[in-house]
């Protein structure tokens, strides 16, 4: 009786190697499938930045809180939220005389810091007149 257990359990040690060894085949897949996309993904937000888009300014936030005051830009059918433009944008001027929507061309792309999650970098506006 022993020899029969002892087979046995020799035949369940092959097959759980083969099962290990398939599983672990299948965890190489997906993480080669995870990094592709994460390294897809990163390329489309670079190329993005470099990318001249049309929007506009539609409203600034004065809220006091953490990461909610900044200018509100609306691209296409997104809407972003920028802490600070380019000095020499004259938006505030433009504000003044002329309110809201603001139509402008821009450049932009992920901030840094405390609140990068809600906030993008411009880097470059140009107002369309």
């Amino acid at each position: 009786m022993k020899k029969g257990v002892v087979a046995g359990l020799y035949q369940l040690k092959g097959q759980n190697l083969r099962f290990n060894k398939h599983s672990f085949l299948k965890l190489i897949v997906v993480f080669n499938l995870l990094i592709i996309s994460l390294i897809g993904c990163s390329k489309s937000d670079s190329e993005s930045n470099n990318v001249l888009k049309e929007g506009q300014i539609i409203g600034y936030s004065s809220d006091k809180c953490a990461c909610c005051q900044g200018w509100i830009i609306q691209i296409e059918s997104i809407t972003i939220k920028v802490l600070n433009l380019p000095e020499e944008s004259r938006i505030n001027e433009l504000v003044k005389t002329k309110g809201y929507p603001i139509p402008i061309k821009l450049k932009y792309g992920e901030e840094s810091g405390d609140c990068s999650n809600q906030y993008k970098r411009v880097t470059m506006v140009e107002v369309l007149e």
